[in-house]
């Protein structure tokens, strides 16, 4: 019902330039990623691992206008010291625009940012290992409103299959409170996820489960001139977990996370501190290290979690369409002292190479 609402808010611009002359071309687009990332983890519920590969999307681009844009290609991601690729799957969607504000993608579409979804719900590792989702994709973005309501279908079933269909849904929102003008930025996060395994017409006897994850909160930040430090603010998150099955999949049914963040930025870089108090929260996309159940028992993990985590991202474009980043996070228990880390490098190429332009027929 939310999906409907949301599309029926914006579809009243869609028919402003209907007798305009269409233009079509043809393009080429190359989205690159290089990666590298050492997790040291001693949390006692998720181990230790590094990853190091690439991924890369070639997709030919078709464009009417500025209204529709169909993408037609590849993605591939391979893990560097394996002869095989971990993932060389078709990529095709067609994204059309209601206005400029406003767009619907069905099929294939990667995730640049996450949805801008929080770390704990919504693993930045997402980033490679799922970059390219498939199924419906809402987003609507203005100064003063972002929305994206999107799903991701990852395991289409017949009958009598031997496994349960996948899917993930979710909306992420931001209303800014005040004026897109001023340098006192207040704006109201709200977010959700769904994420579901089920279906009626497969063989495997396993339960039907969903997992509900929503965070909440608000966000205060201040805009400065002439000055090294760019921007500095506070974010108050409120995130919460619940199992929706009806039998006890995991170890904890519900749980709950307070998340206060303090952040500064510079031209290229970002320092975040934060305190994570959270108790038998999970969420099964979100980053291991904020997680009350076992990565990879759901029938074990720690009632209570309590943290100081620390990041540092340096990020610069060194040539058009080129970026490098290097991240440093930390994670230290305030219990016993245990301190898990991340660093990474990566890099990454994006860019748009012009084929022709078409005629109308």
């Amino acid at each position: 019902m939310l999906l409907f609402v949301f599309v029926a808010l914006t579809m009243t611009t869609s028919a402003q330039n209907a007798q305009e002359k269409a233009e079509r071309k043809l393009s080429l687009q190359v989205d690159n990623l290089n990666f590298f990332r050492n997790n040291e983890f001693f949390s006692g519920l998720t181990e230790g691992y590094t990853l190091l590969g690439f991924h890369i999307t070639p997709t030919v681009r078709y464009h009417l206008r500025d209204k529709l844009t169909v993408k037609g290609g590849l993605h591939a991601l391979k893990y560097s010291g394996r002869e095989n690729f971990r993932k060389v799957s078709p990529y095709f969607g067609l994204q059309y625009r209601f206005s400029p504000g406003f767009s619907m993608t069905i099929g294939s579409h990667s995730i640049k940012n996450r949805h801008r979804l929080v770390n704990p719900i919504f693993s930045v590792e997402r980033k490679i290992d799922a970059y390219v989702e498939n199924g419906l994709n809402f987003l609507y973005s203005k100064p003063d409103f972002y929305g994206n309501i999107w799903l991701d279908w990852e395991q289409f079933i017949y009958r009598n299959d031997p496994f349960r269909e996948k899917f993930t849904a979710g909306g992420s929102f931001d209303w800014r409170v005040t004026s897109a003008a001023s340098k006192v930025k207040l704006s109201i996060p709200m977010q959700f996820l769904v994420r579901h395994k089920g279906g009626q017409i497969n063989d495997t006897g396993l339960p039907t489960t969903s997992v509900f994850n929503y965070t909440s909160g608000a966000k205060l930040g201040y805009s400065f001139s002439h000055s090294f430090i760019r921007q500095a603010g506070i974010n108050f998150l409120y995130l919460g977990y619940r199992e929706l099955s009806d039998k006890d999949i995991n170890l904890y049914k519900n749980g709950k996370a307070l998340y206060p963040l303090a952040e500064a930025r510079s031209e290229y870089s970002r320092l975040r501190i934060g305190y994570w108090h959270a108790r038998k929260f999970y969420a099964p996309l979100g980053h291991p290290m904020f997680q009350n159940i076992a990565k990879e028992d759901a029938t074990s993990g720690k009632k209570k979690r309590r943290m100081l985590t620390a990041g540092f991202r340096y990020r610069r474009q060194v040539l058009e369409g080129v970026v490098i980043s290097v991240d440093w996070d930390n994670y230290i228990n305030t219990g016993n002292g245990d301190w898990n880390y991340t660093y990474a490098l990566s890099v990454s190429f994006q860019e748009e190479f012009f084929l022709k332009k078409l005629q109308k027929p």
